[in-house]
Formats: C-alpha cells, structure tokens, sequence
C-alpha cells in the first residue's frame, strides 16, 4: 500500500486552482500525491511530459494538464494505436483509461466514450515499460474537434470527473474528427446467365446504395450527374434485355448520400454476351490409334454444335493420361499439320473451341501411338556435312585404317560416301549410341543400319549416303561426331604372342620422357635361328597411353614404335617414347601390334613380379601406369633469383632460353598497363650499357620451342620496390612474341624484366635477348667450332678458336639441365647422367657470341 505519510497530504486545500477550461468537469485533483503520466502518443499527438512525483504546486507538478492545444486527427470508422507512460513511484500498479466525447455533448458520460487501455507496474516513467492498446471512431462520429482525457490511477481505472484524494494524474487533449469519402466500389464482375441476361456484382465501398451503368464496351466513364445509372440496394443487379453476342462494360458508384454524395465511377468491368462454344467432335487421329507414323501429321476436327460459333481451337497434348495441358498452339481452322517426334509413344491430346464468351468446358482427351522403330532412319534435318557432290573415298582400304570423313557431324545429317561393289566397308561414330543406316539409292530405303558400327558389303560402285542418328528414335542434335568409314577387310594373320614388356611403371617430371618396350613373337618369322635375325616383317607395332585405365583396344591415341635390333631373342622387341607432351597426372599405356595389316592385338603386363608380359587380358596382364610429376618452378621464378642477361650487339649474339613450365605467381604486385597476367611469371635482369639505350625481345627459344604468346613489363629499382618502366604483349615482327626498344635511359642500372604468357594457358619455353646494336662485333665462326661425338653417350668435346666462356644444356621443353664453365678454346661435357633423349646445348664465347647444336644422348 501507498506511504501513511502521502495521506496526511489529502487535508492540503487546493481551492486556489482555476477553473479547468470549460465547458468539462476539472480540474482533477490527486491530493494523496501526484504520479504523472509521461508520454501520450496517439493519431499525431506525441507529447512526453515530466515524470516527477510529488504535491500539485501548480507549476512544475499538475494533477491535471492541459494539453488541448495539441491536437490528433482521426477518421470515423478506423481504429488507432495509443501508446502511454507514466510513473507508478514504485512497484505499484496504475490503470489508464482514456475518455473521448465522441457527440461532443460536453460529457464522457455516453456508451462508447471511454477505453480501458490497461496497466502500467514497477515503472519510473522513463523507463523501457510503455502501455499500448487501441481506439477505435466510431462510425458515427460527428466531424470536428472532440476533447480526450487520460486518467491514471493508482489500483483502479479513474473517473472521468474525479476530484479528492487518490495518486495519479490526468491530461486534455484535443482530437480533430473527419469523415472519410465515399469509397470507391471494387472487384466487378459479370456472369453471363444466358445470351440477354448477365448477374453483376462487386465489392462495395461502404455505402448501402450504388448506381449501374451497362453500355457497349469501350463507352467509356459515364456522366457524373444524379441517375446517370440503375439505382441498386446492395451490390449485386440482375441485367435483362441485352443484345446477344455484344461485347458489354459497366460501371458501379457507392451512393454515400442519396442523389448527393457519389463515390467516383468503376470500371470498366468487361462481360461479353456470346455463350461459349460446346466441344469439337469427330478427332483425327481417331482415339486409340496405332497407325500413327512419326513426321508430319494433320490434326482435324468438327465445329461444335452447340453453343454460339467457335472463333479458334487451343490444341494440347500430354504424355500421361488426364495430363493433355500443353498447349501446342491456338488455331482458326479446324485441321492442322504437326511434326510428331518419337516411336513407339502414346500421346494424349484435346480441342478446346472458344470465342468471345469464353472456352469450351468438359471436352473429352483423345489419344494415339505411334509405330515401333524400324531401326533405321532415313531423315536427314541437319543436311548433308561435308557438301558439294564429289563425295568422301577412302584413302587407305586395310581393313583397320579409320578413315575419318568429318570431326563435326551432326545427329540426323549423312555424308556420302564412294563405295566399290564388293568390297567390304565398316561404318564408325564416335558416339557410341548412334544409329548409322546406310543407303544406297539417295535415301529411298536403307540398305544396312544399326548401333554403330555398321559392316556392309557394296552392291554398287557409286555414292551411298552415311546417314547418323542420336538413337532408334532418329533424334538428331548439333553435338559434333566424327563419322568414320573402314575400307576392306583385314587380314586373318596374327601374333602368336605380344606383351607389355616394361617398365611396369613409371614417373616422369613434364616435359620428359619414358621409353616403353613391347616384344612380339611369331613361330619361323621372329625366331633367331635358323639363320633368321633383324627385323621380322609385316610387324607394325604402337605404343598407347590414356588417361583411363581401360581396354586399349578403344583408346585412340597411339605412337608408332621402332625395332629395337639390340635386343636379339626369338621375339623381336619394339620401342617408343612417350609423355613429352603430357601434362600433370596419372596415365596408363599398352602395345599394340599387328601382322601382315591383319586385327590388331594388345600386350599388357603383370602388375606383380615377376612383371612378365602377354596379351592383355585386363586381369593378369594390365596397363602400364605412368604418373607425370608437375615440373620444378624455374629457377629465376622470383624477382629476387632474376636471371641476369648478357647485352649482345644482336638480338641472336646473347640469346637466353627460358621457360614458364612450373612458373608461380611472384610477390612482386601484378603489372598495370599491360595485360593478359594471371600469373606463372619468371624474371630477368640487364645491366644497362654505357649507350643507355636497350631493347629487349623475346622469340622461339634455341632448344625448339616455338608459339609462346609472351608478355614482358620493364622496371627500374630493386626487387623490394620496383617501378614499371613499360610493358609490350606481341610487338615483335615474328609470332605473338614480345619486343621493346627503350632508350635515355641510365648507365649502369639493373633493369628488371618479367615474363608471362598471355592469360598463363599454356605454359612453355622461349628465347629472351637484350640488346645494343653499339655492342655488335660480329657473329659466331661456325667454320672454325667443332663438336663430336654425335650421337653422345657419355663425353661430349669442343673446340672454337676462340675462348669458351660456357656450356649450357636444354631439354626439349627448354630446363636447363646441366651448366659448366670452360673458359678455354677446348672443352667437354659430361652428358653421362642424363636420361637418353634430344638435348640443345648452347655455347657462349667471351665476345658475346653464342651458338646451340642438337645433341642426341644415347
């Protein structure tokens, strides 16, 4: 309960007060103490006021304020949010209730004036706690200024009048009341109940009464004057006597004030008196069809007889039945000719007529199947590839020679095709689902078809048409195929034994190599003796590699191998290289051989010891694995390991190899005019010469490689800070290769060079060259250098009659492999440990003069 002390206060007489404004009761008094209310918010008032409690002094303490000139508007018939505050002075419960003389007959004593908002607890009036409800005008409010009184108190819901003892407060306000307009009608709708009468209705906009006007469609907005259309109690009108088939708009206005007070027009709300045509009838194809040929095929039907003349047809079909809800299309006829596509399918199809008074219900689904395939396909939408009238022949007639016609045919396209009567012909897509039908009498009737491959035996000497399809169905695409033809047949000769004879494995760095070995035998041609040795003949033997460890015998990239008269047994063995243009992963490689052109064998090896080898068998005797290692980043793949150049006098005097196979993405921030960087660059550095001009250029490199699209950006100052200078992509006179002519600069500086390829999508090696023509003196004496032997197994000699500052060796991916410093006129290198292969070594003088030879290493 409240303090004893507060009571004491209620004796306090508080007639010195003024009348509270007229003409309502007031003021209000709360002699036990006053406990403000602090914040009123409603319909635009917002009015925070102080939260001090304490005795009513008339100033700074008010039991009951007036606020009237603050002012709320508010519309008859909506309903507000109030948000109020006060303080209780402790963890008391106040009630606030809010009074509204609505008829502003000077009271709040009539049904509806008052709201209980609800309670407020615990709150100093500042706090987060706020009360919140809502008040809803009545309907029936009057326009014009209404007063509104909050009353807290403490533990009850006060009077509207209340004087004496009591804590709490009250506050006058002011509310401005405005009657809403008349409401605009909505949502109008006609239904047509037969072809001179139509039901109206819509949603009204809250008056009891409306006018309708009905006129022919596209009037426009009707008078605004009194009677201009029907009266109507309610929103629904009942129209009679219209003109059937006629196309109708209406309009609707709320009649808020009898002949005074209208709502603005609706509408228009279209309604057509045409009654929608019945269903079409006699459907062809008739329902239950099996007849039915894929291709053109015409719909047809007859007009529906009941209901006003359809305009059009909506034509759907579906593949389930109950699902015909694809529309084909709408038509104004009633037949039509449609490309039906597959074989061997059932489709679900209807009409439904329509006209202006809406679309035939309830019409029935009819359905049809097409025939079986009949495994071939004789259609040809995409053409003919390759054109023109000349035909394809066959250039190689073995048996096995894939002879390729095109590599971007199409499904549903033939290519023709020049046979010979009697030979024996294989036809071959590289999609192995495709159907292949063969004809020969320009695509009458199919002469041989089928899944691909196809053998036929010509009947004629001529042209045929190689037609392919996507499938049975004779789908056809745009995906490219390579479509092939085998002429002949092979011989019936085969090896007695072939294998896989090693390396079981092997791993390589890319750019390398790896000899692969196969061995070949057949009884009285390969043995040894009797006085049989060498090469036997009518033995072709490939070596293969894929990336999927499967049946070689579909793999499609194969390498020719050479007899290796080294090794001397009853089988002849055969040898290749491979991986040199492999990149990065795990590989798996086979023999092929075959004898006197005949089938071709496969040779495999076991995974396991003793990794002998036999036919391929894919369970004992496998592929070969080969894994190709991502090669080292090159050694000057950072600013700070830059590889310096040499100033010749020409571009060819001081020619450097280098190479972005490895490179990485340096620290050093990316260049910024030049373009095309995504990184793998590699660096290089030039002592500027006494002229202060240099060019730099870059080309195919000495060890053979050749088409890298190089970019090179110039700086000055140091690896730590660098400044562009200038950049060049393809302004050298040869390939995309990069060339840049500076000049002024200074004497005795580092310049610092980047290279890249465009775009870093294909990485490989290049030559570099700095260059002064003030620096030329002359060119290399090839006359007077000698080196030998020539293929080199250990020990590589030279002689120049001059000095030999140095010999660099490159592999045929541009690494350096080896490096060695001579300084005399005769020297060697030792070549001992590297891998057999092509090597380019590259000689330098002491005048700057350079020169590379191809050296084989055995």
């Amino acid at each position: 309960m409240k303090k004893i002390t507060l009571l004491l206060m209620s004796f306090i007489s508080f007639a010195a007060f003024g009348q509270f404004p007229a003409p309502y009761c007031g003021p209000m008094t709360f002699t036990s103490n006053v406990e403000p209310i602090t914040l009123v918010n409603f319909a635009g008032i917002n009015n925070t006021s102080s939260a001090t409690v304490g005795q009513n002094n008339g100033t700074t303490i008010i039991a009951h304020e007036d606020y009237t000139a603050l002012t709320g508007n508010v519309l008859a018939g909506s309903t507000y949010p109030i948000t109020l505050k006060g303080n209780t002075d402790g963890n008391f419960t106040t009630r606030l209730r809010v009074f509204v003389d609505w008829n502003a007959d000077n009271d709040f004593d009539d049904a509806g004036e008052s709201y209980d908002i609800g309670n407020i607890v615990n709150s100093t009036g500042v706090d987060a706690i706020e009360l919140v409800g809502s008040i809803t005008v009545p309907a029936d409010a009057s326009a014009g200024s209404k007063r509104m009184r909050v009353v807290k108190r403490y533990n009850a819901f006060g009077t509207a009048c209340q004087t004496g003892t009591g804590y709490g407060q009250a506050e006058d306000y002011t509310l401005s009341v405005s009657l809403p307009a008349c409401a605009v009608p909505t949502a109008g709708v006609a239904a047509v109940t037969s072809s001179t009468t139509a039901d109206l209705s819509w949603t009204s906009g809250g008056a009891a009464n409306a006018e309708v006007k009905i006129q022919p469609a596209g009037t426009g907005v009707p008078a605004t004057a009194n009677d201009t259309g029907v009266n109507v109690s309610g929103n629904t009108y009942a129209a009679t006597a219209l003109s059937p088939m006629t196309a109708y708009e209406f309009y609707v206005r709320d009649e808020c004030s009898s002949g005074t007070s209208f709502s603005t027009w609706a509408g228009p709300f279209t309604f057509n008196t045409t009654i929608a045509p019945g269903c079409a009838s006699n459907l062809v194809p008739v329902n239950g069809s099996t007849t039915v040929s894929p291709g053109t095929v015409t719909f047809s039907w007859d007009a529906p007889t009941t209901g006003d003349p359809a305009t059009s047809y909506d034509l759907y079909y579906g593949l389930t039945a109950g699902n015909a809800t694809i529309l084909v299309g709408n038509f104004t006829t009633t037949s039509t000719p449609i490309n039906i596509t597959g074989y061997n399918t059932t489709f679900y199809w209807k009409v439904v007529p329509k006209n202006a008074g809406g679309s035939a219900t309830g019409c029935s689904e009819s359905s049809f199947t097409t025939i079986a395939p009949p495994g071939y396909c004789l259609t040809s939408p995409n053409g003919q590839w390759p054109g023109g009238t000349a035909g394809y022949t066959p250039g190689t007639c073995d048996g096995l020679t894939e002879n390729t016609i095109t590599t971007a045919g199409y499904a549903g396209e033939y290519s023709l095709v020049n046979v010979v009567s009697g030979e024996t012909y294989t036809f071959k897509s590289s999609f192995a689902t495709d159907l292949i039908t063969i004809s020969a009498d320009g695509g009458a009737t199919a002469a041989a078809f089928g899944t691909t491959p196809v053998t036929w035996v010509s009947t004629l000497t001529g042209q045929v048409r190689f037609y392919t399809h996507a499938d049975t169905d004779c789908t056809d695409n745009t995906d490219n195929r390579t479509r092939i033809v085998i002429c002949g047949v092979p011989s019936t000769d085969s090896p007695d034994y072939v294998s896989l004879q090693w390396p079981p494995t092997a791993t390589i760095t890319q750019g390398g190599t790896v000899t692969v070995y196969g061995q070949v035998y057949e009884g009285g041609l390969t043995d040894v003796a009797p006085n049989i040795n060498g090469q036997a003949p009518g033995i072709n033997a490939w070596v293969g590699y894929s990336t999927t460890n499967t049946d070689p015998s579909t793999w499609t990239t194969w390498v020719a191998a050479t007899h290796n008269a080294n090794s001397i047994g009853n089988n002849d063995e055969y040898e290749a290289n491979i991986g040199a243009t492999l990149a990065p992963g795990t590989y798996y490689y086979a023999t092929r051989f075959n004898l006197n052109n005949g089938a071709y064998v496969y040779g495999g090896i076991n995974q396991s010891s003793p990794n002998n080898g036999n036919f391929w068998d894919g369970t004992t005797f496998v592929n070969g694995i080969l894994t190709v290692n991502p090669p080292p980043a090159p050694a000057n793949d950072e600013c700070s390991t830059a590889t310096a150049l040499t100033v010749g006098g020409t571009y060819a005097a001081q020619l450097t190899d280098g190479t972005t196979v490895g490179a990485t993405d340096s620290t050093q921030a990316n260049p910024t005019t030049c373009f095309g960087f995504s990184g793998g660059d590699v660096w290089y550095s030039v002592v500027v010469p006494a002229s202060g001009s240099l060019t730099i250029e870059t080309g195919d490199s000495t060890t053979g490689a050749t088409g890298l699209d190089t970019v090179i950006t110039i700086y000055s100052g140091d690896c730590a800070v660098l400044t562009q200078v200038d950049c060049d992509d393809d302004g050298a006179a040869t390939g995309a290769y990069s060339f840049k002519s500076l000049t002024g600069l200074t004497p005795g500086s580092t310049l610092y060079i980047r290279v890249y390829e465009y775009n870093n999508d294909n990485a490989g090696g290049f030559a570099i060259s700095a260059y002064d023509a003030s620096l030329s003196n002359g060119s290399f004496d090839s006359a007077n250098f000698t080196y030998y032997p020539n293929p080199v197994k250990n020990v590589l000699n030279l002689s120049y009659n001059q000095e030999i500052t140095s010999v660099e060796v490159f592999n045929m991916v541009g690494q350096k492999v080896s490096s060695n410093n001579l300084d005399a006129t005769l020297g060697q290198v030792d070549m001992s440990q590297l891998p057999n292969g092509v090597y380019l070594v590259k000689v330098a003088t002491a005048n700057n003069q350079s020169k590379t030879i191809r050296v084989i290493k055995e």
